[in-house]
């Protein structure tokens, strides 16, 4: 994939033209057409102008897409005049404003794609003016996330077809899923563009591109051996936000979010299984004296047949009693809680107060939808076509995986570390 970047000589621009050379090669195929999905019919009741909309949609393929080399046999200049032209004059009809916003957002963002870098802001302007006409319509946030992604702002795009996504409906034409899955192939989502793939195939959609797209998502797919040793750097990933950081595994399918101030050790991957432990800082405890708590986690890959029961009572100690609740049921139906108290250890603060928990999870139809909530930036050198390459993923672990959960903890500090791993279990905790 290569991707070309524009100086910001232009202030209302903020902009970097992006090249997504795929759609260029394959002219989407069947050519990409927002404006059809737009009711002329609402903007020009009479007709009078039928014949100048046609003439744009037949023209879709010369400006549908940024080309780095004008190769067609139509000047660019030329479209550009019709364009700017189909601006003005659709501008001055009286018909329905929301269909008319949303003819004239996508009329200046073809512009953009004509390297006219003003029109950037234009099209925004017109599509957020639709959405504000009509909140509930998904066209509005569909045509300006795809603006936004073939603008190189991924992020803005991926965060804005997410809310066209909450709005679709039976109604939503089949070629939204196929652009949201290209949008979140540039946003390194994976999971989010073969669901939407999916969904687009489930419409009746077929195209050169959703094929390309879905066999680059395959090929970028490493797949992950349960029975194969790894290092916790080939299994985990840091996105640091603020005092907080979201670890995230896809392989393991989990994301925890911790304070940035907890100590972390990560373990590597071996017979079947990888351990974290998690170090808090110094609390005052109720008796004056300040402790830290600790918390683990345990991940293991089921082997077939094996019961998340017989693999709990394996690992907690004498002692500990299952409570008759899991703790966490509402969010985990398939889990074990066992609590271990014993005023003779950790004496000298209260006595020890550890829970463990156990989770089992199967691998869902789309592993790593839920751990994926980082799109990617795509960053190029101004002024300068440059070759972009999709990350590699590894994959989730097949089958069922057990989650082991430990709070070790004491009496003088415990409704503090019991507050913080309830957090965690309720806020911090993704399982996919």
């Amino acid at each position: 994939m290569v991707t070309q970047t524009n100086e910001k000589n232009v202030s209302c621009s903020p902009m970097k033209n992006l090249l997504i050379l795929l759609v260029a090669m394959l002219g989407w195929s069947v050519s990409r057409a927002d404006i059809k999905f737009v009711n002329f019919n609402k903007i020009d009741p009479s007709g009078r102008y039928a014949g100048r909309f046609s003439q744009l949609v037949e023209h879709l393929p010369y400006y549908d897409h940024f080309s780095p080399d004008w190769i067609y046999e139509i000047p660019k200049d030329t479209l550009v005049q019709e364009l700017t032209a189909g601006l003005r004059l659709f501008g001055t009809l009286k018909g329905d404003e929301l269909e008319t916003d949303l003819l004239l957002g996508e009329l200046a963002h073809y512009l953009y794609n004509l390297d006219q870098k003003t029109y950037y802001d234009t099209a925004e302007l017109y599509l957020t003016k639709a959405i504000g006409l009509d909140g509930k319509d998904p066209r509005g946030y569909w045509f300006l996330a795809y603006h936004y992604a073939l603008s190189n702002e991924v992020v803005k795009g991926v965060q804005t077809f997410e809310q066209a996504r909450s709005l679709v409906s039976d109604a939503t034409p089949g070629e939204f899923w196929q652009e949201y899955a290209f949008a979140m192939m540039l946003g390194s989502m994976p999971s989010h563009c073969r669901y939407a793939l999916d969904q687009y195939k489930h419409k009746g959609g077929t195209s050169q591109l959703s094929i390309v797209m879905d066999s680059v998502m395959r090929s970028k797919t490493i797949p992950a051996d349960a029975d194969s040793a790894y290092t916790a750097r080939d299994l985990w990933e840091g996105f640091p936000s603020g005092a907080r950081i979201a670890m995230i595994s896809r392989a393991l399918g989990v994301s925890l979010e911790v304070d940035t101030t907890d100590s972390l050790q990560m373990n590597e991957f071996s017979e079947r299984k990888t351990a974290m432990v998690m170090q808090s800082t110094l609390i005052r405890g109720i008796r004056g004296k300040s402790f830290g708590y600790n918390i683990a986690m345990i991940v293991k890959v089921a082997e077939k047949g094996e019961d998340l029961g017989i693999f709990m009572t394996s690992i907690v100690p004498p002692g500990a009693k299952r409570d008759s609740v899991f703790l966490f049921s509402s969010l985990y139906p398939h889990g074990i809680s066992y609590t271990f108290r014993d005023n003779r250890v950790y004496a000298d603060r209260g006595g020890a107060h550890i829970h463990f928990i156990a989770i089992e999870r199967e691998s869902p139809v789309y592993p790593g939808l839920f751990l994926e909530n980082h799109a990617s930036e795509i960053r190029g050198t101004p002024g300068r076509l440059e070759f972009y390459t999709l990350g590699a993923v590894r994959s989730r672990f097949p089958g069922r995986i057990f989650y082991f959960f430990v709070l070790d903890t004491c009496g003088d500090i415990y409704k503090r570390s019991w507050d913080d791993f309830s957090r965690l279990i309720t806020n911090g905790l993704i399982l996919d």
